[in-house]
């Protein structure tokens, strides 16, 4: 009996080891689906185990830049790898779940705390803090107290900023050759010249050098139509060197020098926000407002634990901690906005009856109440520094709320009223596929969407929207829809035919392959690749109407409505 006692305790303790050995944390992780089931500190190695679960039948990749960070910040790089190969696809089963291995440099002896980080790559995997369950983790309170001088109105003076650089390896087999810089997609002002696009051209060798207005401090990025993204810092006055490695190549290394002076750059872009989106995504899908509200209550100290912990150990500044600290509050308001914007729409006619006496007279602003948009946050300076400035902004005008303006720029800007014009294409290609167009409606307005074969991700967003506004505007004579698409290179009157019944819109011209890349190639100089706002004599607006999110759309169009009616704009 006493054997049986002691062979049961040895099991018990055996179990106790295995279960606590392999039960880990992380401060915060991205994508979801990722875990750690094991590690293993050898004298030759430093062995993770990890399993991700996804969806069936898809794929991940580890970039070959993956490294495992220590408590002091020293990179351990990738010796050898079980189940999967670094920058190869790795497919997931019928179950949804794949196990795979890594082995690391040695960490020190010691260690406790530790992140993987898949490279520089933005929205890559990573886990940061990784830690053993039940242990405390102690990391301080990050400072975000900054002084009114480090805001003052002087830093939005509007002044030339510099990006310069080098994409080394640099093929236009593999890279577009124009990127857009600050892309905006929010409630632009479609007649405000100064919100137009900045091209930046790479040239063949892949060093690339392009200037433009900073009017403040800006955080933003460059874009290549790709879903692919290059954050960068940079101030009014400021030149910024980017050097960038094996981009698109799961391989690369992106450095920030700033020559005009200490900034941040490096350690902003440490900030992943690929990881929060995840979870908002999710947030969306809440039954009730109050559910959502907890959600994001529970997100905030989440993310409240993750800048802490970037703080400690990347020592960033009071500065840096407060912009991070700020784009997340922002967000986090414009996506409460929006879902209770998106609950207002989804809700059954036969309730809105219940509410009001005439459903006509409903309007979204009577459902829900929106006074959490009056925030304190508008009176301060820096918040326009942030990523989600715009976005947010936009949607606390749409419901009333007052943003203070800054520095002495701002206020010459709005006694110099922008001309409200539109311009004309000299690329006679261009010109004819205009001609066609205008030639196709009586509208004094006309949405253009370009749609590829395949489509990707921007025009594929765009699918539903033109579907959903082309039967909302079916009635208008203020605006008509125009699809242009590719009639590709192996396509059949069939299926072309096909294609051009599933854009429910009334004109569809389609372009030979070669005419339709001409084309976008001439677009891309001096608006985006695939939309168009034009008037009924073929004018082009300076930014277009975007069909999607449809609600910044209709909005958009009622802005540019009444400005006719308060005679800003010509009708002819």
């Amino acid at each position: 009996m006493r054997r049986t006692r002691l062979l049961y305790l040895i099991i018990a303790c055996i179990s106790f080891i295995t279960v606590s050995a392999k039960d880990y944390s992380t401060i915060f992780h991205y994508p979801l689906g990722i875990k750690v089931n094991d590690i293993s500190y050898l004298d030759s190695a430093t062995v993770v185990s990890l399993t991700y679960t996804g969806a069936p039948y898809s794929w991940i990749r580890l970039a070959n830049s993956t490294y495992a960070s220590d408590e002091n910040s020293v990179r351990h790089h990738v010796i050898r790898t079980e189940g999967i190969q670094l920058g190869e696809r790795l497919w997931i089963g019928d179950d949804g779940r794949v196990s795979f291995t890594l082995h690391f440099d040695p960490l020190p002896k010691g260690t406790k705390l530790f992140d993987i980080v898949e490279g520089d790559l933005l929205g890559g995997f990573y886990l940061y803090g990784i830690h053993k369950a039940g242990t405390k983790v102690r990391i301080p309170k990050a400072d975000s107290m900054i002084f009114e001088k480090e805001v003052e109105a002087s830093a939005f003076k509007p002044d030339s900023a510099f990006i310069r650089g080098c994409f080394k390896g640099y093929s236009r087999q593999t890279m577009p050759e124009l990127w857009l810089v600050g892309y905006r997609s929010f409630q632009v002002d479609p007649f405000d010249m100064s919100q137009s696009p900045t091209i930046l051209k790479v040239e063949p060798d892949g060093t690339f050098h392009c200037g433009f207005l900073v009017d403040s401090p800006k955080w933003t990025y460059l874009d290549n139509w790709s879903n692919r993204h290059l954050n960068f810092y940079i101030r009014p006055g400021d030149t910024l060197d980017i050097q960038i490695d094996n981009f698109g190549q799961w391989n690369e290394t992106i450095s920030y020098k700033s020559v005009s002076g200490n900034s941040c750059h490096g350690n902003l872009m440490r900030y992943n926000k690929e990881a929060i989106w995840e979870r908002l995504i999710e947030l969306r899908n809440a039954a009730s407002l109050t559910a959502f509200d907890h959600g994001i209550e529970t997100l905030s100290e989440e993310v409240d634990a993750l800048f802490d912990y970037l703080s400690w150990k990347y020592q960033l500044n009071a500065w840096e901690v407060h912009l991070l600290k700020s784009d997340w509050t922002l967000t986090a308001m414009a996506e409460k906005a929006d879902f209770m914007e998106t609950k207002a729409f989804s809700i059954p006619m036969e309730h809105l009856m219940s509410l009001k006496a005439s459903a006509d007279s409903i309007k979204i602003k009577d459902l829900y109440d929106y006074s959490f948009l009056k925030s304190e946050l508008w009176e301060d300076a820096s918040i326009r520094i942030t990523q989600a400035f715009d976005r947010s902004a936009d949607i606390a005008k749409r419901h009333g709320i007052l943003i203070p303006e800054y520095g002495d720029n701002l206020s010459a800007d709005n006694s110099n009223a922008h001309e409200y014009s539109t311009f004309k294409v000299k690329d006679t290609l261009v010109q004819s596929l205009i001609d066609r167009i205008t030639a196709s409606t009586d509208s004094r307005y006309i949405e253009v969407a370009f749609m590829h074969p395949k489509y990707d991700k921007a025009t594929g967003n765009y699918l539903s929207s033109l579907r959903n506004l082309t039967a909302d505007f079916s009635e208008s004579a203020d605006i008509d829809f125009v699809a242009v698409i590719d009639e590709g290179q192996d396509e059949n009157a069939t299926t072309l035919f096909a294609r051009r019944l599933s854009l429910y819109c009334p004109c569809v011209i389609t372009l030979a392959h070669e005419d339709f890349l001409s084309v976008q190639a001439s677009l891309r100089q001096i608006s985006v690749p695939f939309s168009l706002t034009l008037t009924k004599d073929g004018g082009i607006f300076h930014w277009p109407l975007f069909l999607s999110p449809e609600t910044s759309f209709r909005d958009s169009f009622r802005q540019l409505i009444k400005r006719e009616k308060d005679n800003e704009i010509p009708k002819d």
